[in-house]
């Protein structure tokens, strides 16, 4: 009997090990797992922040080329506020593409006025109430105090959402960003994102923006849009009473009332641009994405002003 019990007990340990011996083994593939999965996402990134770095050479090289071929910024054409054509190209196994905008023809989120945030939310479809509340709030979030205004939202109305929230009180850093704000669902945003920026002075460039955004302009509406854009088909602007003369009467009786405002608000080239590189690998999650500004100080003269990315 004890030898039968020896017997047992030898082979109940025996499987005892096996089981641990399974466990171990198992536990290390996994482990094994996670790390090659580790590295090759650290690969990726590595690829993918040079090849955006690349990216971003790129478009440096042919802003300078440009600049240095015409002498002045007025050879940056827009289509649209691109002022380049967009680049695309592969390094390695990375597809890296790139864009060039001038900031002017957006409307740079952190000067924007109420009356400009309502116009533009307005020229994009939203209603009188929601352009209303989206201005408010936008304003509310990059300010740096936690007085709310009418039909706004400060620290308590994000606090009481779900999940709880609190604004920035600070200046946007990316359009993103713009996501945080109560009441931006992605439908909102998907509609506003292409007409604004966080890069440049402020000022309109007639010669590129689109309509939304030449409707922020004080003074200007869509008979005077409509005008603008017409004009712009024959020949860029190159002064303000260019623009005064192809705009109907009523809308040039209206801003001559006014005339130093309109004159400070508007622009005819670029002065700032706004370069968006993004680099994404074959089958990989993890895209790259690197944003730089470029300063236009005259003539042929730029300078490289911010970096953000890897």
């Amino acid at each position: 009997m004890r030898c039968r019990r020896t017997d047992g007990f030898a082979l109940v340990a025996v499987l005892w090990i096996l089981v641990v011996v399974g466990v171990v083994g198992v536990t290390f593939q996994v482990g094994a797992r996670a790390e090659r999965r580790a590295a090759a996402n650290m690969r990726a990134e590595s690829r993918g922040r040079w090849a955006g770095r690349a990216g971003l050479a790129l478009v440096l090289s042919q802003i300078d080329n440009t600049v240095h071929q015409s002498g002045l910024a007025f050879g940056l054409r827009a289509a649209g506020d691109t002022v380049l054509s967009p680049i695309e190209f592969v390094s390695g196994d990375v597809l890296v593409s790139a864009v060039a905008l001038d900031a002017r023809a957006r409307l740079n989120l952190n000067v924007a006025s109420h009356r400009q945030l309502t116009a533009l939310a307005g020229a994009v479809g939203l209603s009188a109430e929601e352009a209303v509340v989206l201005a408010a709030s936008i304003l509310d979030w990059r300010d740096a105090d936690d007085l709310r205004r009418a039909r706004g939202a400060e620290a308590r109305d994000y606090a009481a959402m779900q999940p709880p929230a609190r604004p920035k009180n600070a200046l946007f850093q990316t359009v993103d960003e713009l996501l945080t704000v109560r009441g931006v669902t992605p439908a909102v945003y998907a509609r506003i994102a292409p007409y604004v920026t966080t890069a440049g002075d402020g000022r309109v460039n007639l010669n590129a923006a689109p309509l939304p955004v030449l409707l922020t302009v004080s003074g200007i509406d869509r008979a005077a849009t409509a005008a603008i854009l017409a004009r712009r088909r024959a020949g860029p602007f190159r002064n303000q009473f260019e623009v005064l003369e192809s705009l109907p009467r009523r809308v040039r009786d209206r801003i001559q009332e006014n005339l130093g405002a309109f004159a400070d608000a508007i622009a005819f080239s670029p002065r700032d641009l706004e370069i968006r590189v993004r680099a994404a690998g074959p089958g990989s999650p993890l895209v790259t994405e690197t944003r730089a500004i470029v300063r236009l100080d005259g003539g042929s003269a730029w300078t490289l002003t911010e970096v953000v990315g890897p």
